[in-house]
């Protein structure tokens, strides 16, 4: 429940950001490229945050805040699950120090 108070404020200033950010440069924009290429941009945009948000933000449905913290806790570094890790390959590794794979790296 800490975290619930700087969350929900982050969330607000990126929101009002936003929107300033549309506010300030919609018309512009409009001018130079067009009304139908300026919402063709923003449609652009909200299908790249949608792909993020899919491949990125965990599934919450059913959780308190405490269980989403400590799952949140475990993750060190950010992670997309999109491929599988490769497996190494045994002719790249080298079994003993040797000036040949000294070498090669």
């Amino acid at each position: 429940m800490g975290v619930r108070g700087r969350a929900v404020s982050v969330v607000s200033a990126v929101n009002w950001a936003t929107n300033l950010l549309i506010s300030m440069t919609f018309l512009t924009i409009t001018e130079k490229i067009g009304v139908p290429n300026v919402m063709f941009l923003y449609s652009a945009m909200c299908f790249v945050l949608l792909v993020f948000v899919i491949l990125c933000v965990p599934k919450t449905k059913g959780q308190t805040l405490e269980e989403i913290s400590k799952e949140l806790a475990k993750k060190k570094s950010f992670e997309i699950k999109l491929f599988r890790q490769a497996q190494p390959q045994e002719s790249l590794i080298c079994k003993s120090p040797s000036t040949e794979c000294s070498a090669n790296i």
